[in-house]
């Protein structure tokens, strides 16, 4: 099916962009029309994508197969990029090694898996300047991935929560939907590279310490964008990449809402088991 977007709202992008990034929002923009104006593999994936954008993400979350097989192997070496914002940079840690990606890799290492994480995540990225971030690395001479891992999202996710995106135009973007577009062209765009694509949803709260409420609706709308972007690319989705932390004091830094290092250790526990599938899905 494909997805028209207004020219007005269109035109709200380009304006509040100030013309420094026209060429990557076309692109996304283009990257989800030739996405969307692919015909579905079978019936059943139609149906899954026609599902109600109210449904919530965690009915939506059930679709996650239990028994899928696992991502990496102990047979097969991994080289996992992972492309993150201030949550996978380690933001208001002392290093980016007490960071989930390196802990997980610590981990992994331990159990006899051959695998590197590249971490490449960097603080403040929004969605929308992540595919800038891939084709840096795809144009590097150290573009080995076997695997990419998109993490992208809390901080649009935390726009919402603090009231950046309150404005009229903002208001009109979210129509747009800019996260789910760059997301649907990073995936696209790593397939086309031959690379194995990963993607972390986030569950948002309805507020993070702040004093503004967010509606249940546009939560769930914010959520089901990456069960959307991994259910039309068949690829495997974690779909919350803060459960456990999320609403734990003593796992985010105080008068904040990243998690501390022990909240990080949680998330590398579970980006173990996402990675493995030992244990149940998350």
């Amino acid at each position: 099916m494909l997805h028209i977007f207004p020219m007005k709202e269109l035109a709200l992008l380009l304006n509040r962009l100030q013309g420094r990034y026209v060429y990557l929002v076309l692109m996304l923009v283009m990257s989800v029309v030739i996405v969307s104006c692919s015909p579905p593999e079978d019936s059943e994936e139609l149906r899954s994508s026609q599902k109600s954008d109210d449904q919530t993400g965690e009915e939506q979350s059930d679709l996650n197969s239990t028994e899928a097989p696992a991502i990496i192997t102990k047979d097969h070496p991994a080289r996992i990029l992972v492309l993150g914002d201030s949550l996978s940079a380690g933001h208001l840690l002392a290093s980016k090694e007490e960071a989930y990606p390196h802990l997980t890799e610590v981990m992994l290492k331990a159990q006899g898996y051959n695998v590197t994480m590249d971490n490449r995540s960097v603080v403040e990225l929004r969605a929308e300047n992540g595919i800038v971030e891939l084709e840096k690395y795809f144009a590097g001479e150290s573009s080995n991935a076997t695997h990419i891992f998109l993490a992208l999202g809390v901080n649009n996710g935390l726009d919402l929560i603090q009231g950046t995106g309150s404005d009229e135009v903002d208001k009109t973007l979210f129509n747009i939907n800019p996260l789910e577009i760059a997301l649907h062209a990073m995936v696209g765009r790593s397939k086309k590279k031959g690379v194995e694509v990963m993607i972390a949803g986030v569950q948002l709260p309805k507020n993070s310490g702040t004093n503004i409420s967010i509606d249940e609706q546009i939560l769930n709308k914010f959520h089901n964008t990456f069960i959307s972007v991994a259910q039309k690319h068949s690829i495997p989705l974690w779909s919350d990449i803060l459960k456990g932390v999320t609403g734990q004091k003593n796992l985010i830094h105080d008068g904040d809402v990243y998690p501390n290092k022990q909240g990080h250790e949680v998330i590398a526990k579970n980006f173990y088991t996402f990675l493995t599938k030992q244990g149940s899905s998350n």
